[in-house]
């Protein structure tokens, strides 16, 4: 016969051996259709991926701008110091400034964040605003809300896409920060 064992038990035939008994490889075709698929995979896959990234960088802006807002108000409490969050909407940024008690003044900006260029800040509960805010905590906690133009300040930041709202940081008067998901 044209078969016997090996040393491992396997029957080996021995008029195939260093022959080809399957095609090797792939056909033309064969690539062809699975990069078509892949290629419809991808563009299915990429605006979820893209929707999600900017969810993504909503989400950091706001718990950014709350832990800053109490972080401030913290150190308020525990150093005895007036402590001031500007929130401005114009630049896209949020900073944070404490009160020298000697000089009676405020000192330069000690933390600045800048929201990515995806993300819009407004002031106000409808998200329409573009003032400054000015969030000044006092040593009991307590917050002064105020606006370089003397606008009133509902005490209300809206993180926005475009013109839709996508988180409200609400600041009591009493200093309270709490963040909402529209």
């Amino acid at each position: 016969m044209g078969t016997f064992s090996n040393r491992f038990g396997y029957i080996v035939d021995r008029f195939r051996l260093g022959k080809f008994t399957a095609r090797s490889g792939f056909t033309l075709v064969e690539l062809l259709v699975c990069i078509a698929l892949l290629g419809i995979i991808v563009a299915i896959a990429t605006p979820s991926v893209l929707d999600y990234r900017r969810s993504i960088d909503f989400k950091t802006t706001a718990r950014g701008m709350t832990s800053m807002l109490r972080k401030a108000r913290s150190e308020a409490i525990t150093t005895n110091v007036p402590q001031m969050v500007i929130i401005n909407p114009v630049d896209g940024t949020y900073s944070w400034k404490s009160y020298d008690l000697v000089s009676a003044a405020w000192l330069a900006t000690t933390e600045t964040q800048a929201v990515p260029n995806t993300v819009t800040i407004r002031s106000l509960a409808t998200g329409t605003s573009t003032n400054v805010v000015y969030a000044q905590f006092a040593t009991n906690g307590t917050v002064k809300l105020k606006s370089p133009s003397g606008i009133a300040c509902d005490g209300n930041v809206s993180i926005n896409s475009d013109s839709i709202q996508k988180y409200i940081i609400t600041i009591s008067a009493t200093g309270r920060v709490s963040i909402l998901k529209k």
